[in-house]
């Protein structure tokens, strides 16, 4: 049977996961630990970006993280970003209209990662 990384060089697998592993510490150095809480803002960022903010089901969804933890997450008075509940009829709306400097830093040390990965993959 074919491993389905055979054909990918080990230089490739090497550079993916360092890259990997440095959002990753960025993301939990950020949120004092807390992951979730991480991937939580960003996708509430990711609607706002995309001008089609996100309700708690959707972001449970984008996260793979269970909504009553969501919605526990969003009322945590240690998220670092000034966090803006808006309400739609029923659905409610976290939004986070404005990035605070450290979620700024993050956000430009993820890109960072991410250019240099490309580049070790030999993409533009």
């Amino acid at each position: 049977m074919h491993h389905p990384l055979a054909d990918i060089p080990t230089e490739h697998r090497i550079a993916v996961v360092r890259g990997f592993l440095d959002i990753f510490r960025a993301a939990y150095v950020y949120t004092d630990g807390d992951l979730e809480l991480a991937l939580i803002i960003a996708a509430i960022r990711l609607g706002v970006l995309e001008e089609r903010p996100m309700d708690i089901s959707a972001i449970s969804v984008i996260t793979g993280i269970p909504r009553s933890t969501v919605q526990r997450k969003i009322k945590d008075e240690r998220i670092p970003e000034a966090l803006q509940i808006l309400h739609d009829g029923r659905r409610v709306l976290p939004v986070i209209p404005i990035v605070s400097t450290g979620w700024a830093h993050l956000a430009r040390d993820v890109m960072q990662t991410f250019i240099r990965v490309a580049k070790q993959l030999g993409l533009r």
